[in-house]
């Protein structure tokens, strides 16, 4: 046996000590005649050469009273509010995405239609779905695609997704934003266009994020400034959000119209009309966005954390 093979035999009864047996650093060492900064070393190798993997199976107590608070206020079909377990707003935002993917399987069906939005909250939703088996079910894009972020692009996600969920997809080949309304008229009337977002607006399940507009390190900029179109004030100053790149204000009515018209894709009368219109949101920079589109009844299902929940319902009183 070669001497990395007596590595990765010592390294693996560490292991199965450590984690299989529960047995602590100092118990490890004793059983097999090594020091603990030994043992200590060779499990910290361990995680760095991805080893080992943590998985935490959290209980994932939903906070029962503040969703049905929410369903109170805003008529809701759904709402799904995760435990705030954490100051990290990264972790917060994947235990959110994390509950998005879980209500997502529950709601969908054998043939269901399935259409989503872009962006980093979609991305982290797909992410955390387990592979399924729904063979007939489709996912659509809501919206064009933005190019120069892959990996958040809407039709890479719609693509992802249906691999996840054993599915199929169907691409939208058109840019999120255009320059002219001439243009956005011809797209929209484009065969290859016009037969996808028919598809997305007959869908039994819409997916979106729901995005602030607050300050210029918003997502929404970014769509913006890849698209080659430049950050306005009127944004900021005027709305409070953003859903499928559409504009809104403070009461969820449409906001900077002459942006919103220059975009391709589903509008939120068409989201609202879809049987399971489910908004994500998580942390608190997104209250302002989440309390206008509420308001709005922009969607008829939310999933978030508790802290975000609690400061909607506080501002809404």
């Amino acid at each position: 046996m070669s001497e990395q093979d007596d590595i990765l035999r010592q390294t693996a009864k560490v292991l199965t000590l450590r984690y299989m047996e529960n047995l602590n650093q100092s118990d490890i060492a004793k059983q097999l005649g090594l020091s603990t900064a030994k043992v200590n070393r060779v499990i910290k190798q361990a995680h760095d050469d991805g080893l080992v993997e943590i998985t935490l199976n959290l209980p994932q107590e939903r906070t029962h009273t503040l969703e049905q608070r929410m369903l109170d206020a805003f008529g809701l079909k759904t709402a799904v509010i995760q435990p705030s377990l954490s100051k990290d707003e990264s972790v917060v935002t994947r235990q959110v995405a994390k509950a998005a993917g879980e209500l997502l399987i529950e709601t969908v069906k054998p043939d269901s239609v399935i259409c989503i939005s872009g962006g980093k909250t979609m991305a982290q939703i797909v992410e955390e779905i387990k592979p399924m088996s729904f063979p007939n079910v489709r996912v659509v894009p809501a919206t064009g695609g933005i190019q120069g972020h892959h990996f958040t692009d809407v039709n890479y996600l719609a693509s992802r997704l249906a691999e996840k969920l054993g599915g199929s997809s169907t691409q939208l080949h058109a840019p999120l934003f255009v320059d002219t309304d001439e243009q956005r008229s011809i797209l929209m009337e484009m065969r290859s266009i016009k037969e996808v977002l028919d598809l997305a607006r007959s869908a039994d399940i819409a997916l979106v994020g729901v995005g602030s507009v607050a300050s210029e390190s918003d997502s929404y900029y970014d769509l913006r400034s890849l698209s080659g179109h430049q950050a306005e004030t009127v944004i900021s100053a005027q709305c409070k959000g953003e859903v499928l790149a559409h504009l809104y204000d403070e009461d969820g009515n449409k906001c900077a119209e002459h942006i919103n018209q220059k975009l391709i894709g589903l509008n939120l009368q068409e989201l609202n009309n879809i049987e399971h219109s489910i908004g994500v949101a998580a942390t608190h920079s997104k209250v302002d966005a989440l309390v206008a589109a509420l308001k709005g009844r922009l969607m008829n299902g939310i999933v978030s954390d508790e802290d975000t929940v609690a400061r909607v319902l506080e501002l809404i009183k």
